[in-house]
């Protein structure tokens, strides 16, 4: 679950994040919606608890967040909070199933490798498991982020901008992996994007503008 409250972050003088409360429950969907300079990616960060919120409570799968600093908060984040960057931040020289091997080694867990295989193969990418990231297209390598992400069954799984650059179809396909994933693992998932397209896939929409919630 995801409990928020009092949020507010600053840059200098500048608040780009004032959001009262938001709560989610263990498997819930929720999209964050905004354009560009909204809040969204720096909520989705807090959330992920890559960044600290200048005030405010941060509960993430029943931990509150402020508490934890260091490898304590890194442990805490491989384990528990699985993230789709829009930059999929794949390792040029290794090997997809090597890649996919650093979410549990950087999580100190045990590297499974029957983990792998079974992630791959809901994802229809086990045939990939040798492969280079530079031999994968575009929509493949997208999958293996996904993969990563829920290599170690989190509770939390966060995307930023999975679909936004990409054509309706496309779009279709990925939202319904994230879901399926996110499923798969009960984890609850919250996709942060200014692709209207997908709100209808959403039970939770949270629209953001200059920080701050706004109705639709």
């Amino acid at each position: 679950m995801i409990s928020l409250t009092d949020i507010k972050h600053r840059y200098g003088d500048d608040t780009v994040l004032d959001l009262p409360s938001l709560e989610a429950e263990q498997g819930s969907h929720h999209l964050i919606l905004g354009h560009s300079g909204s809040g969204k990616t720096t909520l989705l960060h807090i959330l992920a608890g890559l960044r600290k919120p200048s005030e405010g409570s941060v509960i993430v799968a029943d931990q509150e967040l402020e508490a934890l600093s260091g490898h304590s908060l890194d442990r805490f984040r491989g384990r528990n909070i699985g993230i789709v960057f829009q930059r999929m931040h794949l390792l040029a020289t290794l090997s997809i199933e090597d890649n996919l091997l650093m979410a549990p080694y950087l999580a100190d867990l045990s590297q499974g490798r029957d983990r792998i295989r079974e992630v791959l193969a809901t994802l229809d990418m086990e045939h990939k498991v040798s492969a280079f990231p530079h031999e994968l297209s575009h929509g493949q390598r997208q999958r293996i982020a996904i993969a990563r992400a829920v290599m170690n069954h989190p509770k939390v799984l966060l995307a930023d901008e999975p679909t936004a650059s990409l054509d309706d179809d496309r779009a279709e396909k990925v939202l319904a992996l994230l879901v399926d994933q996110a499923r798969a693992n009960n984890a609850t998932l919250v996709v942060a994007t200014h692709d209207r397209r997908i709100v209808d896939h959403f039970e939770h929409t949270l629209i953001l503008a200059d920080g701050r919630e706004v109705t639709a």
